[in-house]
């Protein structure tokens, strides 16, 4: 294409220039229309998907649950289970008291530690983490925190673990929660 030399544009460059912008727009707006189909496409299999076989129903049918009659009494009682608003960390599970799932007031699932004369000192350790530190799946006493309890516990009590986990946190709530516990001592 040749440049008249007079340094005026023509009309076919010109209308090139305005329909640049144009096609741009018609291209993000296409982009997010596409997104937007995806994503509700995608959330309506999802919701369909957990009408007919939820979570829980799917768990039962694993391995290692399979011929066993607790886990099906242990998924309703998570299914019971509620959040509750907790500054800084967002949430942790209200006080519940089941068969297989126990949470105190102050919403730690329960550990398993040996008993203990009250005169005798133990080492405290706790645990912190998400989902499986808290024991998605496992019963009070087969949560990572309990087992660590009977291991350490085998010969005498000398060790109270403590199960800071909660279903859900991140790395950055468990630093906060620590935090938290450090400040009330």
């Amino acid at each position: 294409m040749l440049i008249p030399a007079t340094g005026k544009t023509t009309l076919s460059q010109n209308h090139a220039s305005r329909s640049q912008p144009r096609r741009l727009l018609y291209l993000v707006i296409v982009l997010f229309l596409a997104l937007l189909v995806i994503e509700l496409g995608l959330q309506f299999f999802f919701f369909v998907r957990g009408k007919i076989h939820p979570f829980y129903q799917q768990a039962l049918h694993i391995s290692p649950y399979a011929g066993l009659e607790w886990p099906q009494q242990y998924f309703a009682e998570e299914r019971q289970t509620q959040n509750q608003f907790v500054p800084y960390r967002m949430w942790q599970r209200q006080e519940f008291q089941g068969r297989h799932l126990n949470i105190s007031s102050d919403g730690l699932r329960r550990t398993w530690n040996p008993p203990v004369p009250a005169h005798q000192a133990l080492k405290k350790i706790f645990c912190f983490g998400g989902s499986t530190t808290w024991g998605v799946g496992a019963r009070n006493d087969f949560t990572i925190p309990s087992l660590l309890s009977k291991k350490l516990n085998q010969g005498a009590p000398r060790y109270l673990v403590t199960n800071y986990g909660e279903k859900g946190y991140c790395l950055t709530q468990e630093i906060v929660y620590l935090m938290l516990l450090l400040k009330q001592g």
